[in-house]
């Protein structure tokens, strides 16, 4: 079968073009992990490079330095600038293939590959080649099925990729470093423009549900995050009006609390959102009476006890009725002295305190308990009142929503320019060479 046949990009290539396999216009060298039970050979000033410093397109340094006695009594090797260095073992090959070009002299993990140029090839435009071609290349590189993906070198050493001369690499790589860095800067815009937003939002919840629009005296609440409230407000224990509890996990093993389940079973992961209409999976009835899982109503309001990230102490509001798994509390509040929707809004103003209780006041706890929660304050106007700031907050949350979920869609688009772009330009669809001349000239 020929090189084009189950690859239809590399036809209609541009005249001069030709295609010849990686092995053909790059050699390879991989890495390794110098002992780290020997203090000699750490703290240096030779970049290590592993794929956690893959994350930006020019390599000038990294996370660990080892030192010259490392490169000469381990499996590392000193990698000249200009290589192209891909990620050829982590769990991002999933999705993506990392690739940096190292402007300074590096060494590698054992997770990575770096691509040294032959004559005539230019390693920003491999590095291009291989971005452009992203999910061309997972498909055919990716091994399936192994516990941490990994790039199968005789694949990659092999694949065709259509090579141009080298002035023309060289003017593809020039333009599209133009081009990825104006579409990277739209991008970084739009992302603080999103973080301003966010900050918008936790503001606008924050004051509101502090009172902070009510006119009137105030009175101190001894809560740094919450420092005042309005004299006719109370500031009173969850556990005062709420029943808190959580939840368990039963057991994966047992089909009779999982197979043909339909009662929705919630993990932490549903705290991401403000709202919860949907079960994380789906447990039976006999899981449900033999592992002693709560009820939690549709309007009642589940915080995250544990969870990596932003996870932990982040809360949601119930539109179905559901139980939950260990690392959920449930708080089923006395619906005649707080409105669920308003305590809600309230612990989502409340993060960052949540945060500090789990974090046992600076510690590494990392988690909260129900009892805490029972214990954490509150600020309550009467339930009227409650009901109103709740309606008014679901109104100016959604609209700042709204404009953060149009900038996630241009971001989005954005990407995708940016990958076509490459694309193009290293399947010969763009002409470099006319479009430089162009803007040079305007």
């Amino acid at each position: 079968m020929s090189t084009t046949a189950s690859r239809p990009w590399l036809t209609d290539l541009p005249r001069g073009w030709t295609i010849q396999r990686i092995k053909h216009v790059a050699s390879f060298t991989g890495g390794g992990t110098p002992s780290k039970a020997v203090d000699e050979y750490w703290g240096g000033t030779i970049p290590w490079v592993s794929p956690k410093d893959m994350k930006v397109f020019r390599i000038r340094e990294s996370q660990d330095y080892i030192t010259e006695a490392a490169v000469a009594s381990s499996a590392c090797n000193l990698v000249a600038a200009g290589a192209t260095l891909m990620v050829v073992r982590s769990g991002i090959l999933q999705h993506t293939i990392p690739v940096a070009i190292n402007d300074v002299p590096v060494c590698l993990n054992q997770d990575m590959k770096a691509l040294l140029p032959e004559a005539g090839t230019v390693s920003e435009y491999l590095a291009y080649v291989v971005q452009g071609l992203n999910d061309r290349l997972l498909d055919e590189w990716v091994k399936q099925g192994a516990t941490v993906e990994s790039i199968e070198h005789n694949s990659m050493a092999n694949t065709p990729i259509p090579v141009p001369p080298t002035d023309h690499q060289l003017a593809i790589a020039s333009y599209l470093d133009a081009e990825t860095a104006r579409i990277d800067a739209l991008v970084d815009e739009k992302e603080r423009c999103m973080g301003l937003l966010l900050e918008l939002r936790a503001s606008v919840v924050r004051e509101m549900t502090a009172g902070c629009d009510v006119a009137g005296p105030r009175v101190e609440t001894g809560n740094q995050f919450m420092p005042s409230i309005p004299t006719s407000w109370s500031f009173v224990p969850i556990g005062r009006h709420a029943t808190i509890s959580n939840g368990s996990t039963p057991l994966k093993d047992n089909a009779d609390f999982w197979l043909g389940g339909t009662y929705p079973w919630l993990n932490s992961s549903v705290v991401n959102g403000d709202e919860v209409s949907e079960g994380s999976e789906f447990v039976t009835e006999k899981a449900l009476r033999q592992c002693h899982l709560p009820i939690v109503p549709a309007g009642n309001v589940v915080v995250a006890l544990t969870g990596q990230g932003k996870t932990r102490g982040q809360a949601s509001v119930l539109r179905i009725e559901a139980t939950i798994n260990q690392h959920l509390a449930a708080i089923l509040a006395d619906p005649e002295i707080i409105d669920g929707e308003y305590l809600f809004w309230v612990l989502t103003g409340q993060y960052a305190a949540l945060r500090m209780v789990s974090d046992g006041q600076g510690g590494t706890k990392g988690a909260l308990t129900c009892e805490e929660l029972g214990r954490f304050q509150v600020p309550l106007p009467v339930l009227a009142e409650q009901k109103s700031i709740a309606a008014r907050l679901y109104k100016d949350t959604r609209q700042v929503d709204d404009l953060m979920n149009h900038l996630k869609q241009e971001i989005e688009l954005l990407r995708e320019l940016r990958s076509s772009t490459i694309t193009d330009a290293v399947l010969g669809r763009i002409d470099v060479s006319k479009r430089m001349t162009s803007e040079r000239a305007a």
